[in-house]
């Protein structure tokens, strides 16, 4: 009786372990449960960078100019990028953990204006046959500042730090705009598994993405119209907002961001009041007039008008309110030179509060494009102006 006892309880073990899916690994210790490597399939396609002007052009970054102002962007001969993948659970109800999914660094390849990654992971402590993580987030590019992030062997999910480009590039000839370090992005893309493999690291495939452009270019031209006899001297810009005083934090995705990667000012303006000087790149300084006419290099000839252009890269998606005023030397120094008024570049210039009414705000219609704009000083006395 006993030996019929231990063959049927035998027959009901193999008959329960043949009953499981296909798809349920069937591992004798917590080792083999988890899948130390993954092969990742990426490929995604850049969205177009379109000019805002009334000769507007459907463009990719290298920019093309017509005069003082942008009218093409095309991408450059770049092989390889950087790139940050963050890989994370988007159902938020049935995660009970402080901290969601797991990031790295890896290189792209750039093919035309696709971004294109096939390599393995390790250490993602993923089991077997099972996809517990199902959206992905990438950011290509940026000037990187800071990350726990590593590129392999890393059980960190990680934030990371994009610091802003302190460049303000003439806006002339052909004008590599990769040199602002900007970033492109793309959220919430499915990853679906590949087929089962008895060999090798399984495949993971995230072939859908759209990368964006994080924020926009603004090319600026310079106008004052505060009375003929005023005066200004200018040498740069001073920004306040816009992502400028600090750059951009992605914060790791956890419980407190709703278990998705979260994109943020690392410095608000309301923390950095005086705003952030950057001097134009070419060392050139221009005197100005208020009467509404561009200005010029040499003080002694104000009729030798040069309606010159800069262009400068804005994060406005993760902090769209600011201010952008013709600065001179640092955030200090006033620009004004004849009929000065007692109020320099700080604070007259930025108005009320960071989001106040006179702030400047740009909206989602601007995002992803490159802007040709003039600059306007109107008279401080009748109130600050963007």
């Amino acid at each position: 009786m006993k030996k019929l006892m231990l063959l049927m309880s035998a027959a009901l073990l193999a008959l329960s372990s043949c009953s499981k899916g296909a798809d349920e690994p069937q591992l004798r210790d917590q080792n083999e449960e988890e899948q130390v490597t993954i092969r990742l399939h990426i490929e995604g396609t850049r969205d177009d960078v379109t000019v805002v002007d009334q000769e507007a052009h459907a463009l990719n970054l290298t920019g093309t100019t017509r005069g003082n102002k942008i009218t093409k962007v095309t991408l450059g001969n770049a092989t390889e990028v950087d790139g940050i993948i963050y890989i994370y659970k988007d159902d938020v109800t049935r995660y009970d953990e402080a901290k969601n999914g797991f990031a790295r660094k890896v290189k792209f390849k750039v093919e035309g204006n696709k971004f294109v990654f096939v390599g393995d992971l390790t250490t993602t402590r993923i089991r077997k046959g099972y996809l517990p993580y199902k959206k992905m987030n990438i950011y290509i590019g940026g000037k990187i500042k800071d990350t726990n992030i590593l590129t392999k062997n890393s059980t960190t999910e990680g934030s990371i730090e994009y610091d802003f480009t302190e460049l303000a590039m003439r806006t002339q000839g052909v004008m590599d705009l990769s040199r602002f370090n900007p970033i492109f992005y793309s959220e919430g893309v499915p990853i679906v598994l590949g087929d089962a493999k008895t060999n090798g690291p399984r495949d993971y495939y995230s072939t859908t993405h759209h990368f964006k452009l994080l924020g926009e270019f603004v090319s600026f031209r310079f106008r004052m119209n505060n009375g003929a006899q005023t005066q200004a001297k200018f040498n740069g810009f001073l920004i306040r907002g816009f992502g400028h005083s600090a750059g951009v934090t992605i914060d790791e995705p956890t419980r407190a961001n709703g278990n998705k990667p979260t994109m943020r000012v690392s410095v608000k303006a309301v923390d950095d009041p005086r705003g952030k000087f950057i001097p134009f790149e070419d060392g050139a300084a221009y005197y100005i007039n208020g009467d509404n006419k561009p200005p010029y290099t040499n003080p002694s000839r104000p009729n030798d008008k040069t309606d010159v252009a800069y262009t400068l890269y804005l994060f406005t998606p993760v902090e769209p309110y600011g201010g952008i005023r013709m600065g001179l030397t640092d955030a200090r120094t006033t620009i004004f030179k004849k009929n000065p008024y007692n109020n320099g570049n700080y604070p007259a210039y930025w108005g009320g509060g960071a989001t106040g009414a006179t702030t400047f705000r740009s909206r989602s219609k601007n995002y992803g494009k490159f802007h040709n704009l003039i600059l306007m000083l109107n008279s401080v006395k009748a109130g600050a102006h963007n």
